[in-house]
């Protein structure tokens, strides 16, 4: 097998790529691949050229291009087929490689929680403000059937918060702003087990139900009136309270997920994975219950926002 600096040419090279000449040769595939993007060469959509043709055309090994396709894969931009209908496709709706990202500083502790979470707030209730002013039907008839659904059908705790995160992150997509919306998606995905935890301990999950039902009403009923205020209000208030009852009380040093009492919930739950292609890490995105009490109530007040 050739070494990363030794040349292929056993195929013809491609013409927007050229040789390679220094270490790490798979960091320059990777510039290479983005230069030839940014160019117009590639785009969203398009299928790169084989394996052989691109080893070729940069100089490198086969080794070397397979490493670099792992890391565009791994961020989410490109799909592998394998076998008889081999290739590597850029994918026109990418992964959010921010969750999984999210998930390894919260476990290895370079992140808190609550810093997530206060994050989190800022950009939701902007977002939901921005949502306000643009008042796209799409999006407010999307909300609308979401509460319709929270209102109407007798749901579980789970159903409840597949709903809960379909209301948010449409709610989040309706700002306008692509960023906001994919940052958004990843800290609902990355703190999925503490939020999945505290449905669990919800005591009184109808009344917690009925609370969380109004208050998305409330949100909801803001956004179509267009009060921007009002709207990223409601929102930073519905999400905090979940914060100040579950997650403040935890030391700044405690991991996600300690001492997990429900873990048969956790495991039921739909993986809340933003990626194409890749493998969700167990369990991960945002919980629904809380009564808004103390004492005895208090788990129930935790399973939210």
């Amino acid at each position: 097998m050739p070494s990363s600096r030794q040349r292929v040419t056993s195929a013809q090279p491609t013409p927007f790529l050229r040789p390679i000449g220094r270490l790490r040769a798979f960091e320059e595939v990777l510039g290479q691949l983005e230069q030839a993007i940014d160019a117009g060469h590639l785009g969203a959509g398009d299928r790169l050229p084989p394996e052989r043709e691109l080893a070729a055309s940069l100089g490198v090994s086969r080794t070397s291009v397979r490493e670099a396709l792992r890391v565009l894969e791994a961020l989410g931009l490109v799909g592998i087929k394998r076998g008889a209908e081999n290739g590597v496709t850029l994918l026109e709706e990418p992964g959010n490689a921010l969750a999984h990202l999210f998930r390894f500083h919260l476990a290895l502790e370079h992140l808190r929680i609550g810093s997530l979470v206060e994050f989190r707030v800022a950009v939701e209730s902007w977002a939901a403000g921005a949502s306000a002013r643009r008042g796209d039907p799409a999006t407010l008839a999307e909300l609308e059937a979401l509460v319709r659904r929270m209102e109407t059908e007798r749901l579980d705790p789970l159903e409840f918060h597949e709903l809960d995160v379909a209301f948010h992150l449409a709610l989040a997509r309706g700002s306008g702003n692509e960023l906001a919306s994919l940052v958004l998606e990843a800290c609902r995905a990355a703190i999925q087990r503490v939020m999945l935890e505290a449905i669990g301990r919800a005591e009184d999950w109808p009344r917690t139900r009925r609370r969380l039902v109004r208050e998305h009403r409330a949100i909801l009923d803001a956004v179509a009136r267009a009060d921007q205020e009002a709207a990223a209000s409601l929102v930073a208030s519905h999400v905090m309270r979940f914060y100040e009852a579950h997650l403040g009380h935890q030391s700044e040093g405690e991991r996600v997920g300690a001492g997990s009492g429900q873990p048969d919930l956790v495991a039921r739950a739909p993986r809340l994975s933003l990626d194409r292609g890749l493998p969700s890490p167990p369990t991960g995105g945002e919980g629904t219950g809380g009564s808004g009490r103390s004492g005895t109530a208090r788990g129930a007040r935790a399973a939210r926002p």
